[in-house]
């Protein structure tokens, strides 16, 4: 969403709020890798565009603020709509971990995904050129 905000970085967490939305980047003692997540958006927001501004300005602050090389995040295989978003900003998935939480006597699995600084520079580079 448009109005999804970047806040001051401190410490190793950069926070990202939007009306309706919250997400954090964690960064590695290193400096080196990103960990995005803690992702929160309430209900009567979801489906409007929120989570992409979250992700996008999340990205920002891990890239460009705090100069990691690599973002890492998880997502439920089931989330497609999270799925597809990740992929889209150029996130590849590196493993599948096929019974992490366990929700009304069925697993869910998580994709672990991961995002280069180079690729993400090169996606939205193609993205500003496509218009």
């Amino acid at each position: 969403m448009k109005s999804a905000s970047r806040d001051r970085t401190t410490g190793k967490y950069g926070q990202v709020r939007a009306s309706g939305g919250t997400c954090s980047v964690r960064v590695d003692a290193r400096g080196v890798a990103g960990r995005w997540g803690r992702v929160l958006i309430v209900p009567e927001a979801r489906g409007r565009g929120l989570g992409a501004g979250m992700l996008k300005d999340g990205l920002a602050v891990a890239f460009d603020i705090r100069g990691v090389q690599r973002v890492e995040l998880g997502v439920l295989s089931h989330n497609t709509s999270a799925v597809r978003l990740c992929e889209w900003h150029g996130f590849q998935v590196q493993r599948v971990l096929p019974t992490v939480k366990q929700v009304e006597g069925r697993f869910w699995s998580v994709l672990q995904m991961s995002l280069t600084g180079a690729d993400w520079a090169s996606a939205r580079g193609q993205k500003r050129a496509d218009g």
